[in-house]
């Protein structure tokens, strides 16, 4: 393929199995990530006389809450005792953050696009429904409040690829 002209090399949408999630440098395997979004909150502002319209003026960014499932491991780790932790204390301690970061993985394992996730601290932890009738993975899920997060576009499958331009 590298014989061929730049106009007929395709470059192919990453796909969203292969991914990697850290929490402290350390990695942990999820099945689903989900949340990861932002948008600018805006404010709208009646001008006097003026009511075809209103003014949409920006007044910060939203962050929704991040999921994380995976398969319940019964065996204790230091994302568990940290949920474990941040959860039961209630408020009579401080709330220990952590960095996250979430890697979406080509399929050589390399990194191509990363999302890093700064203060991020458990706000909710669950089970799925336990079912005698039904022959599945009991999976759990742990919820994840952050400050912002920061999106670094690190390389694609293509060795010509230049990352996002705009």
């Amino acid at each position: 393929m590298n014989g061929l002209p730049k106009m007929f090399k395709t470059v192919y949408p990453a796909v969203g199995f292969h991914f990697q999630v850290k929490l402290n440098n350390q990695a942990y395997s999820f099945k689903e990530v989900s949340g990861i979004s932002s948008e600018i909150t805006v404010e709208e502002i009646g001008e006097g006389g003026e009511n075809r319209f209103k003014y949409k003026v920006p007044t910060g960014t939203k962050y929704n809450n991040l999921e994380l499932k995976r398969g319940l491991i019964a065996k204790n780790s230091e994302l568990l005792t940290w949920v474990n932790n941040s959860l039961t204390q209630g408020f009579s301690g401080r709330i220990k953050t952590k960095p996250l970061e979430i890697s979406l993985l080509n399929e050589k394992a390399n990194k191509i696009l990363t999302w890093s996730f700064v203060g991020a601290w458990p706000i909710g932890w669950n089970s799925a429904s336990l079912n005698a009738m039904n022959n599945e993975v009991l999976i759990e899920s742990i919820t994840l409040s952050y400050n912002y997060f920061s999106t670094k576009i690190i390389r694609q499958h293509d060795s010509n690829y230049k990352g996002i331009s705009g």
